[in-house]
């Protein structure tokens, strides 16, 4: 059976370009902890590849979004995170947020954003259709 190595110990691990258990990071594991300075204080959510959290900026919140290494995040996640951050970085608008700073190492990516208030686009689906206006 073939043997691969964890991305950030060098442990032998079964899957190629992974991390191992004692390395993957668990979201509820960074609360309380800080990412380049920003201290996080709650989960603000989280899709299939990425977890979100609210964290407390020198003189605002921010949300501090995350990219674990795992073997489910491949080049097109990672791609596409990097994509979006370089994006928001080269057009900014009134109505995007803006982003403050990235970083990063073998065991996840991250982005420091600006907090924007209000729900989420889902939540607002699930209460009812938008109407044409909105929409």
């Amino acid at each position: 059976m073939p043997e691969f190595f964890c991305l950030h110990c060098n442990a032998a691990i079964q899957t190629p370009g992974a991390l191992c258990d004692s390395c993957r990071v668990d979201e509820h594991e960074l609360l309380g902890k800080e990412l380049a300075g920003f201290p996080l204080k709650e989960l603000a959510g989280r899709n299939v590849h990425q977890v979100w959290y609210r964290a407390e900026g020198p003189d605002r919140p921010v949300l501090v979004k995350v990219l674990p290494t795992s073997p489910e995040v491949g080049f097109p996640e990672v791609k596409g995170f990097l994509d979006e951050v370089r994006f928001l970085r080269t057009h900014p608008h009134p109505i995007l947020p803006e982003i403050y700073h990235t970083g990063g190492d073998r065991r996840l990516s991250f982005g420091v954003y600006e907090w924007v208030d209000g729900i989420s686009l889902l939540t607002r689906l699930m209460d009812a259709p938008l109407s044409e206006q909105e929409a």
